[in-house]
């Protein structure tokens, strides 16, 4: 992962940071808020940091039926894995 890539993540886990933390006070959105258990608190971040690391795109073809996955391959899941590490202490850090 080069050092433009990395500052993504490191910019895409500070905006997800204020983001949930927006979440968090909104009566709309139920399932985050600041009484929220810890584990759940964590889970959800994990969840953000992963979707926003791995860089697959789906495209879903309704006449035909078919949903196309791209950019699923062992180089992405490694740089993925290393973006998820990256973006969720990011996270946690910037909290």
């Amino acid at each position: 992962m080069g050092l433009e890539q990395g500052g993504v993540q490191v910019l895409i886990g500070i905006v997800a940071t204020f983001l949930l933390q927006w979440l968090k006070h909104q009566t709309w959105f139920p399932l985050l808020n600041t009484w929220s258990e810890k584990w759940w608190k964590i889970t959800v971040s994990a969840i953000v940091a992963f979707c926003s690391a791995l860089g697959v795109s789906f495209v879903f073809n309704p006449v035909m039926g078919t949903l196309l996955v791209t950019g699923l391959t062992w180089a992405t899941i490694s740089h993925g894995v290393w973006a998820f590490v990256l973006s969720f202490a990011t996270q946690h850090l910037a909290t």
